[in-house]
């Protein structure tokens, strides 16, 4: 790595959380996993909401960086603080650092005001950390500066019609705490510095809180030493600490917990399954569940989008709003499956249309059956709030509501197979050997981002088909995914 090497804002914070990913991200990026084709939404709705705050800082010069090289990008920012103007996007170097500000705004006696702009509902720990590296880099480049702000979403702004940009944004000063953060900067940078010049990557301490395979991008590098059925796979393991301890007492495989090591009774359930290989079944119970069912029955599954930036009216910032539904109604005991379906074509707001067919296909008796039915009746319920024509009917809808989840969480069913989650994803394909592995679009993340594509970018109609296709696809194995499982539960009690 040359010593012209340049550490950005990207790079610091990912040091912050974990030097071996920093590592892979500028030295063996491969190591990394692709992202998926939809992954860039996030990105994308991060750069608008930066766009869209500059509203309320009019006037400003832009360094488009994407257009330019990058010691053209330098110039301009240089000339922009020279000429004492307003800037969106302003870069500078300083002891091997490189930052950009959202906002660069003058402010008396030639300092200046330095203006975050995040998609988040508030002010969060690594703002801090963010804002210092800028700060750092900048008034080591030679700029004074006055006030240190973030600027985030008013989570409790309602967009009746247009977009009232007053209201959609809160801008606060972090500039005292920003002065804690400070000092702390220049020698985190020189050890950031030092390990990605260094030879090897740094050895990983994986007993560190937060540390887990479970969520490493670099699993397959940081966790090789553990086996497939390794103890951060216990179920609801709180801060991973029960993990963290075993790891530490070298027990890695979960069938070598010792008997005497403290588990909640679900746990030990899982423990005991591992060790034998075979499902926990609890018939009693399973057979109460099942008695709870009243035919007709209907099994229900909604896709959402949630957007910092309200993008419909009559609604607000990271609301859920359901663009898509599964329903597929069984009538009697072994009765034939009928699928209903909704997908957004993404130009007018879904709700109404939503509210209204499901008024007409959930009839007015049987259990609705949903996957963590809290989640479904929640989207139903604020629905009809922002449409209060079918509030009545979405109240008593409510008691019909029978949670699939119930029987997994309570553990009256465990196989080895579920990986210690009691989510749809792990329960299906272990009770039924249906999964989403070979889907293209695999969970609800991904709905929410390839919907997003399909209605908010401009796209050609056989991409647009392509995405409905896929999301009409997994959406229907959600639900009927749920029926195969109470078949299988059925069985199971036999």
């Amino acid at each position: 790595m040359s010593d012209g090497f340049l550490l950005t804002k990207t790079d610091f914070l990912c040091g912050l959380s974990c030097p071996q990913l920093l590592w892979f991200a500028r030295r063996e990026p491969g190591v990394l996993p692709i992202p998926d084709e939809w992954e860039n939404n996030g990105l994308h709705e991060g750069l608008e909401v930066g766009r869209m705050a500059r509203h309320l800082y009019p006037g400003g010069v832009e360094i488009p960086w994407e257009l330019l090289n990058f010691e053209k990008g330098l110039i301009m920012s240089q000339e922009t603080v020279s000429r004492r103007r307003l800037s969106y996007e302003a870069g500078f170097i300083y002891n091997s650092a490189f930052a950009r500000a959202d906002i660069l705004m003058p402010a008396p006696r030639g300092r200046w005001d330095l203006i975050e702009v995040k998609s988040t509902s508030s002010v969060k720990g690594d703002h801090f950390w963010d804002v210092a590296f800028q700060r750092y880099v900048m008034e080591g480049a030679g700029l004074k500066i006055r006030r240190c702000w973030l600027m985030h979403i008013n989570r409790r702004y309602f967009r009746e019609n247009e977009l009232d940009m007053d209201q959609l944004f809160i801008r606060e000063d972090i500039t005292t705490e920003v002065s804690k953060y400070l000092p702390k900067i220049p020698g985190r940078i020189k050890e950031m510095m030092k390990n990605l010049k260094a030879g090897n990557r740094p050895y990983p301490d994986v007993t560190k809180a937060g540390c887990s395979p479970r969520h490493c991008e670099a699993a397959s590098n940081c966790w090789s030493f553990l086996p497939k059925r390794h103890v951060f796979l216990l179920y609801r393991d709180s801060g991973r600490r029960k993990a963290y301890e075993l790891v530490k007492n070298g027990v890695y495989h979960l069938k070598e917990i010792p008997e005497d090591f403290r588990l909640t009774d679900c746990q030990a359930i899982q423990v005991e399954c591992e060790k034998t290989g075979k499902p926990h079944v609890h018939k009693d119970e399973i057979r109460k569940f099942i008695e709870k069912l009243h035919y007709p029955l209907y099994f229900l599954d909604f896709e959402t989008f949630a957007t910092a930036i309200p993008r419909l009216s009559n609604s607000e910032p990271f609301e859920n709003i359901p663009f898509q539904y599964s329903l597929h109604v069984v009538e009697k005991p072994g009765g034939k499956e009928i699928h209903h379906s909704y997908l957004s074509d993404g130009i007018k707001d879904p709700r109404p249309e939503i509210l209204a067919r499901l008024r007409k296909q959930l009839g007015k008796s049987g259990s609705i059956i949903a996957y963590n039915k809290s989640y479904e009746q929640e989207r139903i319920l604020q629905c009809s709030e922002r449409f209060p024509q079918y509030w009545k009917w979405a109240k008593n809808l409510m008691p019909r509501f029978v949670d699939l989840l119930e029987p997994f969480q309570s553990f009256h069913i465990y196989h080895p197979a579920q990986n210690g989650s009691a989510s749809l994803k792990s329960t299906l394909p272990a009770l039924t050997g249906k999964g989403y592995d070979k889907m293209e679009i695999k969970d609800g993340a991904q709905a929410s981002r390839a919907f997003m594509m399909l209605a908010f970018t401009d796209l050609s109609q056989p991409q647009k088909d392509r995405i409905r296709n896929r999301l009409e696809a997994y959406c229907c194995l959600d639900t009927g995914g749920m029926i195969e499982m109470l078949r299988q539960l059925k069985t199971l009690i036999r």
